[in-house]
């Protein structure tokens, strides 16, 4: 069995491809034929006039599910006006000192008022920390030290924070970031992405394929395998949609239910976001290269992508004129902003830094601004909702404690 295929015609033939693929036992799940088979192949028969399974479900060997192709059309725009000749220089709101010389991560709290900010690399585990700083002047009002980075953080259903750090969940409460609950057995490594939904914390890590639901009764843990370069948004009340390097795009439900849906086929990407109306955004062109012995960057782009999820098969390809990565978009989908790269040269290799925030009106991608952050800063996030965005710059002082400059400024 799994050595016959049902050709064209609606013969049977003999699939010399999979010769090495035999059938070692079957037995019937919902009214179908189901076969496990050679090099970890997983067989489903189809069709009810064939005896034999011909479809590959699952192959160990690729460590994908399988999946039909699906025809895209694309639109291809040129933003209405091009940019200024120049960025203009940034202004800062405020400037402190946070610990780390690099690696932070931060995040928004727009009811608190608050940005939340990862302590980076430099510091000593145990003195590791997350804090919540004012959104107007930069004071710290909070922290909890949870031993290592915090790569992400999702606000749950009850208002609580949910932090993941290298491989450990924490929950945390929203005002004074109080440790109220934490998981450590079965958590997945770095993760880069986490969303919340029907008692359930979705994670994956960037640079890898799996997406995880956590139970955030029972703790435990349940995985699906995707492409490379996987990340998540939330969808709508039952489930989330994840979007992959290769740009293949999947559906779920929360708490992986059910099986995985492919639903669309777009460009390979870099970056993407989801506005309330869902409508995904999209950095498109590839985000790593990958060689014999290291990942790095690949070429920044200057293709912004929208992709109507409601839609199906229509997206919006729009050409901005600056080579950016990353992007975020407006709950409204009314702003999208870039983050803009520069290259340098350092003996011999080009290397690229996040220095300039371009933003854009959507209805007819004008560049409403264009700006730099000061030599030596690089662009950390940017929240085209409020009008802000952040960078940080390893500090220059020689000590033996880590750290680096934090400054707020607006777009």
């Amino acid at each position: 069995m799994g050595n016959f295929i049902k050709s064209n015609t609606g013969q049977e033939e003999y699939n010399k491809s999979n010769k090495n693929n035999r059938s070692y036992s079957c037995n019937n799940f919902n009214d179908y034929a189901y076969s496990v088979g050679g090099f970890r192949s997983i067989y489903k028969r189809i069709d009810a006039d064939i005896n034999l399974l011909h479809e590959v479900l699952y192959d160990g060997s690729c460590r994908k599910p399988s999946r039909k192709d699906v025809h895209m059309n694309i639109t291809k725009v040129t933003a209405s006006s091009a940019l200024p000749t120049a960025p203009t220089d940034v202004s800062a709101r405020w400037r402190t000192v946070i610990p780390g010389n690099m690696g932070h991560r931060l995040w928004l709290d727009t009811e608190k008022n608050r940005v939340l900010v990862s302590d980076g690399w430099g510091v000593a585990f145990s003195a590791l920390r997350l804090r919540a700083l004012d959104l107007n002047d930069g004071r710290e009002l909070a922290s909890a030290r949870l031993g290592n980075v915090v790569r992400a953080l999702v606000l749950d259903a009850d208002g609580s924070w949910l932090a993941a750090t290298d491989t450990k969940l924490f929950r945390l409460d929203r005002s004074d970031l109080r440790l109220i609950t934490k998981w450590t057995s079965r958590i997945p490594k770095y993760s880069d992405n986490l969303v919340a939904g029907a008692g359930f914390v979705h994670a994956v890590n960037n640079a890898s394929a799996g997406l995880y639901a956590i139970n955030l009764a029972t703790g435990a843990v349940k995985r699906r395998l995707l492409d490379e370069d996987v990340q998540i948004h939330a969808a709508d009340d039952t489930g989330l949609i994840a979007v992959c390097g290769n740009g293949s795009l999947w559906r779920a439900d929360f708490g992986l239910a059910a099986a995985l849906r492919r639903s669309a086929q777009l460009p390979a990407i870099c970056d993407s976001a989801v506005d309330r109306h869902g409508r995904l955004w999209l950095s498109l062109g590839q985000g790593r290269r990958r060689e014999s012995n290291r990942v790095s960057w690949a070429e920044p782009t200057a293709k912004l992508g929208l992709f109507d999820l409601s839609a199906g098969n229509n997206l919006v390809e729009v050409e901005l004129g600056l080579p950016f990565w990353q992007i975020a978009v407006s709950s409204n989908g009314e702003k999208v902003s870039v983050s803009g790269v520069v290259s340098r040269e350092i003996d011999g290799q080009i290397y690229w830094s996040k220095t300039d925030v371009a933003c854009y009106r959507t209805s007819n991608y004008e560049c409403m601004s264009w700006v730099r952050v000061p030599e030596g800063f690089e662009v950390q996030s940017v929240w085209p909702e409020r009008n802000l965005a952040f960078a940080t710059k390893m500090s220059e002082q020689d000590s033996d404690c880590a750290q680096a400059e934090l400054i707020c400024f607006s777009l």
